[in-house]
């Protein structure tokens, strides 16, 4: 096993060399399908040196922004209409790699990987949500992308309809499968989140919606060039640095979280989110009411989520040993901000650190180990795995409806 020193120093952003386990001649795509965002990382396998990361808006946003209406979206137009621009995407990606491709290891949440394979996900939005898989598949290439691939692809394993194969690989990556009491929190549109204890790893799924990737906002943007991702206010006047330096586009993620937390500090809006117009922020990029309504959702559902998973679990804040925060936006987003909007507790000042993207980190490490190894690690962190229904939680509305106050 990799050290947790050599695990770190990866994250927030790509490193340049990963540890390889067994050497060979070729290249592997290791591949993150997020709702919004696709990443892929294309390494050499022989040195584990990373060649290249590319980052793409996910093509199936014209069916909607979030796993309910892609899925109502294969439902009206058969999941083949749906699963093809994926596809045709990450083809594209395929094509500037070269022909000497020797697995791909793809990870993504339960929606995003049953489309990506030409699998229904009718039943994750069916009572009682449910997967037609769960365990690790492996496909060839061809039969995805074309005659001229024939490479085998191996998709993460689900852990439930709603926490993803994603959240299996940002557990092997943070290695929670190892310590206990230690969290993961997935700012991302399914909000998931996994706390690890002495009786196994506690998981579950917010519906937080793609605020915190930019989506439903007035202005919103995924974290691409020309994003702004930090967003300042001083002595009344409003700074703001963008992704690339561009010209400012709109605001991602990051940028939100910094330019709602600055809002609530300079007493621009009140603690029930009240804001009384909308802020310019340059140009024509601005914040409006809706937006914080909109943000106000998401940062409920993560810390309602939070509150009860700990409670389920049995485990304190106080208690918890270290917090894990991956998302898009990585280390563009600062801790203070996160707390002041009270998305984490306050108890979690000083164990908490700010991660990139865990999922890809953890199916780079499996796709350099490729190994009997590896593939029983996907199956041990499974069935570790305890997943808690929020909605089902007698405590659910009651904490929904108390955290959308700042």
């Amino acid at each position: 096993m990799w050290d947790e020193a050599q695990r770190f120093e990866a994250l927030g952003a790509l490193k340049e060399t990963y540890p390889v386990s067994a050497k060979e001649e070729g290249r592997g795509i290791a591949l993150d399908i997020g709702t919004t965002t696709v990443v892929a990382a294309e390494l050499d396998l022989s040195s584990g040196r990373l060649l290249k990361e590319t980052k793409v808006l996910n093509p199936q946003r014209r069916f909607g922004a979030d796993v309910i209406s892609r899925i109502q979206a294969c439902r009206e137009y058969g999941g083949r209409a749906v699963q093809l621009p994926l596809l045709e995407q990450i083809e594209k990606i395929l094509r500037q790699a070269g022909p000497d491709i020797k697995r791909m290891y793809v990870c993504g949440n339960s929606t995003m990987e049953h489309i990506f394979l030409g699998i229904s996900p009718e039943k994750i939005s069916i009572y009682p949500y449910s997967c037609e898989f769960e365990e690790t598949q492996t496909v060839w290439a061809d039969q995805l992308f074309g005659a001229k691939y024939h490479f085998p692809v191996v998709v993460f394993p689900n852990i439930s309809a709603f926490v993803g194969g994603d959240t299996a690989a940002g557990i092997i990556s943070t290695q929670l499968h190892r310590f206990a009491g230690r969290m993961l929190i997935d700012l991302g549109t399914n909000g998931e989140i996994a706390l690890s204890s002495e009786e196994g790893i506690y998981t579950t799924s917010t519906a937080a919606g793609p605020a915190f990737e930019g989506g439903n906002m007035q202005c919103g943007m995924a974290s691409i060039a020309g994003a702004v991702r930090q967003i300042q206010i001083d002595g009344g006047k409003i700074s703001c640095r963008t992704i690339g330096d561009e010209r400012p586009a709109g605001i991602c993620g990051s940028g939100y979280i910094e330019g709602i937390s600055e809002i609530l500090s300079h007493g621009l809006m009140d603690e029930t989110g009240y804001m009384e117009k909308e802020i310019t922020v340059c140009g024509q990029v601005r914040i409006t009411p809706a937006d914080i309504r909109n943000f106000q959702l998401a940062k409920s559902a993560i810390r309602s989520g939070i509150n009860i998973l700990c409670r389920r679990a049995g485990i304190d804040f106080s208690s918890i040993d270290k917090v894990y925060i991956s998302g898009g936006f990585g280390r563009a987003s600062k801790l203070a901000c996160l707390a002041n909007l009270k998305i984490i507790p306050e108890e979690f000042a000083g164990k908490t650190e700010l991660l990139g993207n865990t999922a890809l980190d953890g199916a780079i490490r499996l796709l350099l180990t490729d190994s009997d190894e590896g593939r029983e690690l996907m199956s041990r962190v499974k069935a570790m795995c305890r997943t808690v229904d929020l909605a089902s939680d007698p405590d659910f509305n009651e904490e929904y409806m108390k955290n959308m106050w700042f």
